[in-house]
């Protein structure tokens, strides 16, 4: 692969390790290449070396149901099963936290462990990123919502959106929820 072209066409998402480069290139459509050869996936989205072997998360349906592949010369489906599978964070080829709708709901922190998902996260709030710690657990933060009601005409919380109801005011507060989990390698 000539790299001129990263001077004229979009980087999408990529990856370096080792001297290695994987990345995703706008071509009429999103590509994805790992040392200059392109692998054959279609709607390619995030890319992450892990080990020796490259994570692939691609749309190959094209119908917002993202999985999530490993490329090793060829690539193999790792979690390929209607959910929408997406930002993967690898503690081994085999074992890996990732984001799912898969409860029909709402987003949750996942753990893949050798072909069984385990939920991580609790509550009903869309878990938005997450972050591995050092000492082996890992944070994940979603948005909460909480709401009041008061007879006054101004919000008690004083900062929201105030909605009337019934002669009462309701506000709508939004603050940020942080969960840590938890897990061993």
């Amino acid at each position: 692969m000539d790299y001129s072209v990263l001077n004229s066409r979009p980087v999408l998402d990529y990856d370096v390790s080792r001297g290695r480069v994987a990345l995703i290139l706008w071509e009429d459509e999103p590509n994805a290449y790992v040392q200059g050869r392109k692998v054959e996936v279609r709607e390619p989205e995030q890319v992450r070396w892990v080990g020796d072997n490259l994570a692939l998360v691609a749309d190959s349906g094209g119908s917002e149901k993202r999985s999530i592949y490993l490329y090793d010369g060829s690539l193999h489906e790792l979690l390929a099963d209607g959910n929408d599978n997406v930002d993967p964070t690898f503690v081994r080829e085999d074992r890996f936290l990732f984001i799912s709708n898969r409860d029909g709901r709402t987003t949750h922190l996942y753990l893949y462990d050798g072909g069984e998902v385990t939920r991580l996260s609790e509550g009903s709030y869309r878990c938005q990123t997450r972050v591995s710690l050092p000492q082996g657990g890992t944070l994940s933060t979603r948005r909460e919502f909480t709401t009041t009601t008061s007879s006054s005409s101004t919000s008690p919380l004083g900062r929201g959106a105030d909605f009337p109801s019934e002669g009462r005011r309701t506000s709508l507060r939004r603050r940020n929820a942080f969960e840590a989990i938890r897990y061993s390698s």
